[in-house]
């Protein structure tokens, strides 16, 4: 196989575990209305029966840095995977409010593991195909969420004749069917290679010349020898391996809050609770809601081959900058018709937009650039805290949404637009703070990553 075609196909396998992400983090929307009745939840129980899966991607991204490195990016994946596999099986079974939420934790630390895959993805692309390739992660999530979006529409029309197919059977059924691709990507994980750059830093450079040569060109292969040698061993010479060094501190603090800014402008909002957004803004009644979260789902997929398309071209910072003017704008828009009474089903359209503008390019480039920016001996440890800021933001955002959109202020004062006019604020600090102090990192090796300026 010729070595460009090696690549993408590893990359391709890789990302598939994105699909398992978004169909994991995106089935609860579906199913949890039925396990409301089912459990008879309380409000707080339903916001738990959300966020329990947050807590544990919170809890996987704390510990994905060091897993990966000391057993390995491909080991950690398949853990990833076994864990996906017994979270919608446990999760499809539950015999009590209890069972259930653990299970999810234990699907969220699968999803907070799962950060490994652009890291990894990174580690294996040549530079002027990295920012493509490593896209393929977010592409992978969005299109995780277009099928289960779909998948929940069929389940839950499959028994609509009986009475109580949603609350005893539907969501068992849709939180039961991630096992499938889970355990698929499980086997295919097998036919990966190891990250030849995990390998070098655990001296066994034997074995990573062996996968480099299936990887790279001969003289692809003497750079990334010779950058890593010297990356290295400037870290250990230096001693700014340690993470709150004035070296490595600044790029750490330039991914986490990336990560928190991706997830500020509300993003998971339109995820988790779309279909009440859409009753709230008179888009649908009840009956279109499983199929408007669908046309969401298939925007986000759709969008993010823009963003594979231009990576590489536009580079990483232009694609913020107009990412987060646009989402700032469309989401404010959204604000303003239902401050002014201007609700309607012309809303879809504008929420569609922000969608686009998201997927196209904070969705997947903030990922990519999480996984890129820091030098050789720090990476895992930089993308496994970015990441876990990443979903500490998303819980904050998740649990404060419902808050804040039934607050009696936003009620009387704002109409509903004040969640979003917050999301929007958020979308032009993320414009300002990509204009001062995110690097472009277009073209260059992660060899050179680490000792290019900050703003």
């Amino acid at each position: 196989m010729e070595k460009r075609s090696y690549v993408l196909w590893v990359a391709i396998i890789a990302s598939f575990g994105g699909l398992i992400f978004g169909y994991d983090s995106a089935v609860i929307a579906g199913a949890v209305g039925y396990l409301t009745d089912y459990f008879k939840l309380s409000p707080s129980g339903v916001g738990w029966s959300v966020s329990s899966a947050l807590v544990g991607c919170v809890a996987g991204a704390a510990v994905a840095g060091e897993i990966g490195n000391r057993f390995g990016r491909k080991r950690t994946l398949m853990f990833a995977a076994i864990c996906y596999a017994v979270s919608g099986l446990g999760t499809a079974l539950a015999w009590s409010f209890t069972s259930f939420w653990l299970f999810r934790i234990l699907g969220g630390a699968a999803i907070g593991l799962s950060v490994m895959i652009p890291l990894y993805v990174s580690e294996i692309a040549p530079k002027e195909m990295r920012g493509r390739l490593a896209s393929l992660y977010q592409l992978a999530i969005t299109l995780g969420v277009v099928i289960v979006f779909i998948a929940n529409w069929g389940i839950s029309n499959f028994g609509a004749s009986t009475a109580d197919w949603g609350v005893n059977h539907a969501w068992r059924w849709m939180l039961g069917s991630v096992t499938l691709p889970a355990a698929v990507f499980a086997v295919l994980l097998l036919f990966l290679p190891e990250s030849p750059r995990w390998l070098l830093l655990q001296n066994r450079d034997a074995e990573a010349r062996k996968i480099l040569d299936r990887l790279a060109t001969p003289p692809q292969i003497e750079e990334i020898l010779r950058e890593h040698a010297a990356d290295v061993h400037a870290q250990a010479t230096r001693g700014t391996v340690a993470l709150w060094s004035a070296h490595i501190f600044p790029i750490l603090l330039t991914a986490c809050v990336l990560g928190i800014l991706q997830q500020a402008v509300g993003i998971n909002v339109i995820i988790y609770y779309g279909t009440k957004l859409m009753s709230q803004m008179r888009i649908g009644g009840a009956n279109g809601a499983f199929f408007q979260q669908v046309l969401v789902g298939v925007a986000l997929f759709v969008a993010t081959f823009i963003g594979i398309a231009l990576v590489d071209h536009w580079g990483r910072r232009p694609l913020l900058l107009v990412g987060s003017l646009g989402v700032s704008a469309t989401i404010l828009t959204v604000g303003a018709a239902l401050m002014f009474h201007a609700e309607g089903p012309w809303l879809l359209s504008v929420i569609l937009l922000y969608i686009v503008f998201f997927a196209a390019t904070l969705g997947p480039i903030v990922w990519v650039m999480i996984a890129e920016l820091a030098p050789d001996a720090a990476r895992a440890r930089v993308v496994s805290i970015a990441s876990l800021c990443l979903w500490l933001a998303n819980i904050a955002v998740s649990q404060t949404f419902p808050m804040v959109n039934d607050s009696p202020v936003n009620k009387t004062q704002f109409n509903g637009a004040l969640p979003f006019f917050i999301y929007g604020a958020f979308g032009i600090i993320f414009f300002v703070f990509t204009l001062l102090r995110v690097p472009e990192t277009k073209g260059r090796s992660l060899g050179e990553m680490g000792h290019i300026p900050l703003g």
